[in-house]
C-alpha cells in the first residue's frame, strides 16, 4: 500500500496569502506615508513644526513645563520658563539663562542675566546686547535703577556697577547712600502664567519625533515596537509567499506546455 504525500493546496496559501496582505496593508501605508516624509524633513521644516493637539500632548504626559521665573518692569513682565524669555506673552527668539532682573528705562526694557543685559523694545525686539565690564569670574545678581534719577545699577558679586543715561557705558561704584529700586522675582499673573505654559507646551513635540514615533512603533511603548515588529515579519512572509505562488503557477504552466 503506498501513501500519497501530502500536496501543498494552492487555496490555502492564496486564502493566508490574501489575509496577510490586508492585515498588513494599513500599517505599510503608514509606514510608506512616514518614510516619505521623514526623507524630506528638511524640506518641510518637520523639526521647526509642533503639534499642538492637547490629546497627543496628553498621550505624551507633556503636561506644566516648569516653574516660572517673573519680574515686572513697569507695566511689563519679564518671565523665564526653561531656557526662553517673554515680556508679557511674547517670547524672545533663541535661549537664555539665569535670569535675574529687569527694569525700564525710558522707552527700552533692559533685562538682567547671569552675565549680561539685554536691552529690549516694548515689543521684545532685541535691540542691544550689553556686557558691563565686570570680570569673568563675577555674576549679576540684581539691576535696579538709582530713584532720584532713574540711572539703571547691577548689582554683581563683585559690587555695584551703573551706566550713564545713554546706556553706553558702564563703571563701578562705591555702596551709594543714594535709593535704588531692585527688581524682585514675584509670582507671575495667573493669565501671563498660563498662556506662557501653553505656549512653551506646544512647542515641544515637534512632528519630526511624532513622525518618527509613529514609523517605530514607538508612540505605542513597546507594545507599538513589537507590534511593527510583527508586521515586518508579515511583510516577509507575504513576499515569501507570493513568490512561491509565482514559482508554483509558472512550473504548472510548463507542464501544461509539454503535455
Amino acid at each position: 500500500m503506498t501513501h500519497k504525500k501530502p500536496k501543498i493546496k494552492l487555496r490555502s496559501i492564496y486564502l493566508w496569502h490574501r489575509y496577510i496582505g490586508v492585515t498588513v496593508a494599513l500599517l505599510v501605508l503608514l509606514l510608506s506615508i512616514t518614510c516619505i516624509l521623514l526623507n524630506h524633513t528638511e524640506e518641510l521644516n518637520l523639526d521647526s513644526r509642533y503639534l499642538t493637539s492637547d490629546a497627543l500632548l496628553d498621550w505624551y504626559s507633556i503636561g506644566e513645563v516648569g516653574p516660572v521665573t517673573s519680574y515686572s518692569a513697569g507695566e511689563y513682565q519679564v518671565s523665564q520658563v526653561s531656557r526662553h524669555l517673554y515680556i508679557n506673552t511674547h517670547r524672545l527668539e533663541g535661549e537664555y539663562a539665569q535670569l535675574r532682573g529687569a527694569v525700564v528705562s525710558d522707552d527700552l526694557i533692559l533685562v538682567a542675566l547671569g552675565n549680561t543685559v539685554l536691552m529690549l523694545t516694548e515689543d521684545g525686539e532685541l535691540v542691544d546686547q550689553l556686557s558691563p565690564p565686570i570680570p569673568a569670574s563675577a555674576e549679576i545678581n540684581n539691576i535696579g535703577s538709582i530713584t532720584s534719577k532713574y540711572i539703571p545699577v547691577l548689582q554683581t558679586t563683585e559690587g555695584l556697577y551703573k551706566t550713564n543715561q545713554q546706556l553706553t557705558r558702564w563703571q563701578k561704584i562705591p555702596a551709594t547712600s543714594e535709593i535704588i529700586s531692585w527688581s524682585s522675582s514675584q509670582t507671575p499673573a495667573e493669565q501671563i502664567h498660563a498662556e506662557i505654559n501653553s505656549h512653551e507646551r506646544e512647542h515641544i513635540l515637534d512632528m519630526e519625533r511624532f513622525l518618527l514615533d509613529l514609523h517605530s512603533g514607538r508612540i505605542l511603548g513597546n507594545t507599538g515596537v513589537w507590534l511593527m515588529d510583527i508586521a515586518a515579519i508579515l511583510m516577509i512572509l507575504l513576499a515569501v509567499s507570493g513568490l512561491f505562488l509565482w514559482l508554483k503557477q509558472r512550473f504548472k504552466r510548463k507542464q501544461h506546455k509539454h503535455r
